[in-house]
């Protein structure tokens, strides 16, 4: 077996997880690599079973070189005197939540490159995320959320369960835009079967939304053995890391995505810096016979020749209007609400009743459960601002795709330009940036003559 190096220690949340204690292992080969080793981040510990394997693999020129840092769940030290630690293995693993992937890519990682001088490549292709069970989401969402940095996952028996919002992954695969991960996944056929969900159902469903979405996945199934069954197994790991260092020189990229994004923008669209400036929008009627809409307070207001009418009360805290491309309902989003509402444009310019147009999808620790902004484009299809994305809602209700947040950072105004071209533009702190879309914005005319208005896929 190749000579390595093993160092052993603890280390404490300072940014992120903060005051949670991690132990923590790091292997590395006694002969240094300045040119960057691979990474191998393991969850719960670095197993016997990833050291053979890769021993195994690189003797035959099958895996790169490597350096294996395994974390645990960690824990949480009591500050009174007779209280009990607490474990957090639930905390940092099962969340659907970014808080440990950026703990693990900006502090912790960082932490031990420094403090055992360890040179890791560079490239986010020689970085393998791997677990099982809670280790296993663990793994998928560090990648998940750091695409820049992982791109290559290895799962046993995942826990995308309803312990912290888990479950939300097997949707959310399919909506978001793709990520360059590559990912080998595992799980049994008399996997768990709990009150948070069963394992065997979660692990078909993670790899049929993977497939659907297009990753570069492959699956085996152990029918009859129970969770993890093979988790610890050499033979089986080496089977496994031989498929992900498959083709180690063809870059890792995004798939195309599910069929529904091609009813969006056009294949290859992607965010883009701009100096433009960010268009000016109002939330008009369509055909320009009725007037406009703006918030003030918690109100509604109808502009028109005559003055000013109130429209709708009692609204929380409202960030955005728009009027449907048919002229017939006026959208509305509100930060404080994890929905985007509709309300029926009358024949005067006043409001009907109020009808929940959109359930947004949000993470369990946020900032804001619902939308900062919105704009809607010639097909009716709205694009809602929020902490995940842009989240693109049908004019019938449902959430068929999610753009990603430019460079991750969260969007406060989205609007079309102003000439009616297909460019959907977004204003981040960071500036302004701009993507090709399909439609425009309501003119009047540019409407396409089919419009999605009822609820059929």
């Amino acid at each position: 077996m190749e000579e390595r190096t093993l160092f052993e220690g603890q280390y404490t949340g300072k940014k992120y997880k903060v005051g949670t204690v991690y132990d923590y292992q790091v292997s590395v080969p006694a002969h240094d690599r300045r040119g960057g080793c691979a990474l191998m981040l393991e969850f719960d510990k670095l197993a016997n079973a990833t050291v053979e394997s890769m021993a195994a693999l690189n003797k035959s020129k099958k895996a790169p070189g490597y350096i294996g840092i395994g974390i645990s769940g960690g824990s949480l030290p009591a500050q009174i005197k007779g209280g009990n630690p607490r474990g957090m293995r639930a905390d940092s693993f099962d969340m659907y939540d970014r808080e440990f992937s950026d703990f693990l890519v900006k502090e912790f990682i960082p932490f031990l490159v420094a403090e055992y001088h360890l040179h890791i490549s560079k490239s986010p292709d020689m970085h393998v995320a791997l677990g099982g069970s809670s280790g296993g989401i663990a793994a998928f969402q560090t990648a998940w959320f750091h695409p820049e940095y992982f791109h290559r996952v290895y799962m046993s028996s995942p826990s995308m369960l309803s312990m912290g919002r888990g479950e939300e992954f097997i949707t959310l695969i399919r909506k978001c835009e793709p990520k360059p991960i590559k990912v080998y996944m595992e799980y049994s056929g008399s996997d768990l079967d709990e009150y948070v969900g069963n394992s065997a159902a979660v692990g078909e469903g993670v790899y049929r939304s993977l497939k659907f979405a297009g990753y570069d996945v492959i699956c085996n199934v152990f029918p009859g053995e129970g969770h993890c069954s093979r988790y610890g197994n050499a033979e089986q790991r080496k089977e496994a890391f031989a498929w992900l260092w498959e083709n180690l020189d063809t870059p890792i990229v995004p798939g195309q995505g599910g069929k529904q994004f091609g009813e969006v923008m056009p294949e290859g669209s992607r965010w883009e810096k701009t100096d433009e400036a960010f268009p000016l929008k109002i939330a008009m009627n369509v055909k320009g016979t009725l007037g406009s809409y703006v918030t003030r307070g918690g109100q509604i207001l109808f502009l028109h020749k005559g003055g000013a009418d109130i429209v709708a009360r009692g609204l929380k805290s409202p960030t955005g209007l728009c009027v449907a491309s048919d002229g017939a309902m006026l959208y509305y989003s509100d930060k404080n609400s994890g929905i985007v509402a509709a309300f029926p444009i009358l024949a005067d310019g006043t409001l009907g009743p109020r009808h929940i147009h959109g359930m947004i999808h949000t993470y369990g620790d946020f900032d804001f459960p619902g939308a900062l902004d919105i704009a809607v484009d010639a097909g009716d299809r709205l694009f809602a601002a929020t902490e995940v994305g842009a989240q693109c809602i049908r004019s019938f209700g449902l959430i068929d795709a999610i753009l990603d947040n430019p460079d991750g950072l969260q969007v406060k105004r989205l609007a079309f330009a102003a000439d009616g071209s297909p460019v959907l533009y977004a204003e981040t702190a960071r500036g302004v940036y701009k993507r090709a879309v399909l439609f425009g914005a309501p003119t009047g005319q540019t409407e396409p003559k089919t419009r999605s208005y009822f609820d059929w896929f």
